[in-house]
């Protein structure tokens, strides 16, 4: 059994709930699996079930523009699943060390990479529309911007984790391939020749963040009826949100023709609502690849924290380093790009 790395004192937490939120008895509190950054838990009540989400990020400001950003996007009709608040009308407190938000517990889906298909796809690009399309409103407010890696950022963490790796004298399978591809990382990124200051890309829009198909709930003819887990909302391009959504919703899977026709297919009805141009889709493909050749976090959550669910994602992430690495990014663009 994984243990918690976020420790959660849950008698005192219980009680919590039920000073904040009015609970006779709070039955039982169980851990979701499916987090990747945060820890979720199925609550049970004398009132129902609901869902209680602990925020890895400690720091409350970190915590307002989150809680902001569900408010925003959720009064602009997006189908947001709104925290629910507490006698304070909070939509977020503080137990032991760590910040909490109650969620009504939706019994529902999310889509499976394997079973996408055209219909899906269509609808998961036609609410990031609407997403975009509301988030062009947002008052610019101090309000975090997109991050992405940093050559200073990656050196510092690859050193680190490529340390604790050789001190393992017997590394598992996982554990060889997570060393091969930082060294390779250090490798690809030498020929990234675009840097993020060299591209025409403006970071003033609202964004999900994270808008990707595990992020979302469907219902049985594959509308999305809900979306959730804005926890890495942010200022940015609407163009790079596309690229990575592209990723995620249509290459998750691998790359065979299937993959392309639903990436098309996403692109096109996304632009049947929201304008998107070849040259910035390109420009922020490769701020994309960029990323991904500088990011270490999934390897950090396995190494550092000790945290050793859904390792698939190091696999698709892997193989999405070595896609890029290989491929001539132009090229990409333009056999995805519906001209």
């Amino acid at each position: 059994m994984v243990s918690l790395h976020q420790p959660v004192h849950f008698d005192r937490l219980g009680n919590r709930l039920k000073e904040f939120f009015g609970f006779q008895d709070v039955l039982s509190c169980e851990l979701v699996h499916g987090g990747y950054m945060s820890q979720n838990f199925r609550v049970e009540t004398d009132k129902g079930t609901y869902f209680l989400k602990q925020y890895r990020n400690r720091i409350n400001t970190n915590i307002y523009e989150i809680k902001e950003a569900e408010a925003f996007f959720a009064s602009g009709g997006i189908q947001i699943i709104s925290p629910i608040k507490d006698r304070y009308e909070r939509e977020a407190f503080w137990d032991g060390e760590h910040w909490f938000s109650l969620f009504p517990f939706i019994f529902s889906q999310s889509p499976i990479a394997t079973k996408m298909n055209l219909t899906l796809v269509g609808n998961l690009a036609r609410t990031l529309s609407r997403i975009h399309l509301v988030g062009q409103s947002f008052p610019k407010l101090p309000f975090q911007l997109l991050r992405i890696g940093t050559e200073r950022k990656f050196h510092l963490e690859q050193v680190e984790l490529l340390r604790i790796l050789q001190g393992h004298k017997q590394k598992t399978a996982l554990e060889e391939r997570m060393m091969d591809i930082l060294r390779k990382k250090a490798v690809y990124k030498r020929d990234v020749i675009i840097q993020p200051q060299d591209l025409l890309l403006s970071y003033d829009r609202l964004l999900h963040g994270d808008y990707q198909y595990t992020n979302v709930f469907i219902d049985q003819t594959d509308e999305v009826t809900h979306v959730y887990d804005l926890e890495r909302a942010c200022l940015g391009p609407t163009e790079y949100e596309v690229v990575r959504s592209l990723m995620l919703n249509c290459f998750d899977d691998g790359w065979k023709p299937r993959n392309f026709s639903h990436a098309r297919h996403y692109l096109n009805e996304y632009r049947s609502n929201h304008p998107l141009s070849f040259d910035l889709f390109r420009q922020a493909m490769h701020l994309y690849a960029y990323n991904i050749l500088h990011m270490t976090w999934i390897e950090a959550r396995y190494l550092v924290f000790g945290i050793d669910t859904q390792l698939d994602l190091f696999n698709r992430h892997a193989d999405r380093v070595e896609f890029f690495a290989t491929q001539n990014i132009d090229s990409f663009c333009e056999e995805t790009f519906p001209m």
